[in-house]
């Protein structure tokens, strides 16, 4: 990665992991979707529908459709593994948000796949602060995806050339001490309105901007998939918590830095254990 910051151009071409692999699966992806939506007869497809009643060029319906499948999942499965790590990280954290599962009728033997549960779940709050705390101290993703303006434009007095590449840097506002108190710990009740936390550092009356955590970036082009990521960690996380009983190396624990957002070079190191905890 260090080379790839000095010479930029070799993570433009994928010479370098993990983008030279990434680079290859998607190939091998791409190749899989293109031969399956080929042979598909589903003429009320979204692929269909974007080359037919849009006039999207194949290869561009193509790129879209995998990208929503990547972003769909991959960010997912960083922010559970986000959230598995800092619930062990806080035990305490870990047992009230058990205790308001278990208060609410859930256990490991609960039907997550009913559709009456998820919505429950959606709308457990402590549940919803412990999602959104996961996705403020460890993004999925830390910065937006790159923006190139058409023209010249002046944003916050900052002028910006046409064509010049701009990012929304989401980690930075996440930690940003103007608007978080005790940024690097975490704690679910900074989205509580009833707690201290939820105001700005040293101001008890004062809300942060809206704009200071923005997982899914702000406006009208935030992702168009919060709304299903949400519920899938929400209840990813309740049925983690409540069914599986594991262990973090001790090493891991104690490192202040450690997060596994994509591309981090931290992997979890955790360890199932074989009795299930009630």
């Amino acid at each position: 990665m260090v080379s790839g910051i000095a010479f930029p151009f070799i993570i433009e071409y994928n010479l370098i992991e993990p983008f030279k692999t990434n680079a290859k699966n998607i190939r091998e992806l791409r190749g899989i979707l293109k031969e399956f939506l080929k042979n598909s007869k589903d003429k009320e497809s979204v692929y269909n529908k974007l080359i037919n009643e849009y006039g999207i060029e194949e290869h561009l319906a193509l790129d879209d459709i995998i990208s929503l499948l990547l972003a769909g999942h991959d960010t997912t499965s960083h922010a559970i593994v986000s959230a598995v790590y800092f619930l062990k990280k806080y035990p305490e954290i870990s047992k009230k948000l058990k205790t308001s599962l278990k208060d609410s009728g859930f256990s490991k033997d609960s039907d997550f796949e009913n559709e009456g549960t998820k919505e429950i779940l959606n709308n457990l709050d402590y549940l919803s602060f412990v999602a959104k705390e996961t996705l403020r101290i460890d993004p999925p993703a830390f910065a937006s995806i790159t923006y190139t303006p058409s023209e010249e434009i002046s944003i916050c007095g900052v002028n910006i050339k046409k064509g010049q590449q701009i990012q929304i840097g989401i980690l930075a506002l996440h930690y940003h001490q103007l608007y978080w108190q005790e940024p690097m710990k975490f704690i679910p009740e900074r989205f509580d309105p009833e707690s201290d936390y939820y105001y700005k550092p040293g101001n008890k009356k004062e809300t942060r901007d809206p704009t200071c955590f923005i997982p899914f970036s702000y406006g009208m082009r935030k992702c168009p998939g919060q709304i299903l990521a949400m519920m899938e960690l929400k209840v990813l996380i309740a049925k983690f918590i409540l069914s599986v009983d594991y262990d973090i190396d001790q090493q891991q624990l104690e490192n202040e830095y450690a997060r596994f957002a994509m591309l981090s070079n931290f992997k979890l190191k955790l360890k199932f254990n074989k009795k299930v905890s009630e």
